[in-house]
């Protein structure tokens, strides 16, 4: 059992039954609820129908700080020059809580009252809507994640092909030496990839993104693009969270759902909010 956030924008009718699911995972210390703000702007954004899970990774000692418990997806011992080296103990029980929420997520329901809603999801099972009828198309899902959160997108969601796409944001390939070369194309080929990272992250560094990149690229992943910030750190600004919105649209090809849409839904006057300061991993 997995205690969630459910955030969905309103259409000019109400709130729309789901018609698909972004997974996004907080960073190291964080927590799905102190990603609310931005996940709000972000489900703006998208188009109707589109609702954003945010999970909430378990506390555990990180022994980078000093062995303080904090949430955490998996244990970080250092920010050294290179994340080949980490063990990251801890990573494949959240993969597979991750796992679990992504076939939550593929559930058809609907959206959550009042467009926001905090419940208890068995990630075992189906979603507590699912009447067991197998013949019901499964949602389309994108699983994204900021830092951290971000490297455990990618560990997660390279292994996951049936996702329409994963977002990285500030982040990294973590434990590359567990991967193999993808197959170029069938089934089993992994899913479109689109990482975002600022050049002057001063903790994940700008570095550890292009690193990523190439090994990707190496092991076979075609869909793939990396869009860098000039002065952007370890956060989230507007400039990115727009780009990010047209990667998530572009990767669910919802369809025609822009005649719905309302007018005016580009930048707020929070133009320049940031979510994240540094020192959120």
């Amino acid at each position: 059992m997995h205690n969630v956030i459910r955030l969905i924008a309103p259409s000019p009718g109400g709130f729309p039954a789901v018609r698909a699911s972004v997974v996004l995972l907080h960073g190291l210390g964080d927590s799905g609820e102190g990603w609310t703000g931005g996940a709000q702007m972000l489900a703006s954004l998208l188009p109707f129908g589109v609702e954003i899970v945010l999970p909430t990774a378990a506390t555990i000692p990180v022994t980078l700080n000093g062995g303080m418990p904090m949430p955490a997806w998996y244990d970080l011992k250092g920010l050294g020059s290179s994340r080949d080296m980490e063990t990251c103990d801890g990573i494949d029980d959240s993969a597979a809580i991750v796992d679990g929420l992504i076939k939550w997520s593929a559930q058809p329901r609907a959206a959550p009252r009042d467009g926001h809603e905090l419940c208890d999801v068995d990630e075992s099972r189906g979603s507590d809507n699912d009447s067991g009828d197998t013949s019901t198309a499964a949602l389309p899902v994108v699983l994204a994640g900021f830092s951290q959160g971000g490297a455990l997108s990618l560990y997660t969601g390279l292994r996951t092909p049936s996702l329409a796409g994963i977002i990285c944001m500030s982040g990294y390939l973590p434990r590359p030496s567990d991967f193999t070369n993808f197959p170029k194309s069938g089934a089993k080929r992994p899913p479109p990839v689109r990482m975002f990272h600022g050049k002057a992250d001063e903790m994940v560094r700008h570095e550890w993104g292009l690193q990523t990149e190439a090994k990707l690229r190496e092991l076979g992943v075609r869909d793939l693009t990396l869009t860098s910030y000039d002065t952007l750190g370890h956060s989230v600004d507007m400039e990115e969270l727009n780009d990010v919105a047209k990667a998530i649209e572009g990767m669910l090809q919802l369809g025609d759902l822009e005649e719905e849409m309302e007018e005016g839904d580009g930048e707020d006057e929070g133009a320049d909010e940031v979510w994240q300061d540094g020192t959120k991993l």
